[in-house]
């Protein structure tokens, strides 16, 4: 009976458990940069990246100083839209720029692996 339930219930058992690794995919990069408007930093607000195909998992850091951090992301095409709020860092005052702000939004690759992408919004940015 032992070696029955070895021979049928086992190979299940491990095709399954292995087959759960190959879909699950784990974020694989980092991303830091400065954020910049009419070529100053930036002390309040986010940013967030979101896969351009709309498909997954979007990632999002609050702007602090001038810069941002996010620690864990999934490589690939992202859109990227950046808000800034006058006031303190953590506040959501008033915005400091509008959504068609050149600059506010845009395409990027991210890459695996730890990189820096910097965003300047503002004045002579498309």
């Amino acid at each position: 009976m032992k070696s029955r339930f070895a021979v049928i219930v086992l190979p299940l058992v491990l095709t399954l458990v292995g087959g759960c690794g190959d879909g699950m995919k784990k974020p694989d990069a980092s991303v830091t940069g400065a954020v910049t408007f009419n070529g100053q930093p930036v002390t309040n607000g986010s940013v967030n990246f979101s896969p351009e195909d709309g498909k997954g998992d979007s990632a999002e850091a609050a702007i602090a100083d001038g810069k941002y951090e996010i620690k864990r992301i999934f490589s690939g095409k992202k859109k990227v839209r950046v808000q800034g709020f006058k006031g303190q860092a953590g506040s959501t005052g008033e915005p400091l720029f509008g959504s068609n702000t050149p600059g506010a939004t845009k395409s990027v690759e991210v890459k695996a692996g730890d990189q820096t992408i910097d965003l300047a919004v503002g004045a002579g940015k498309k």
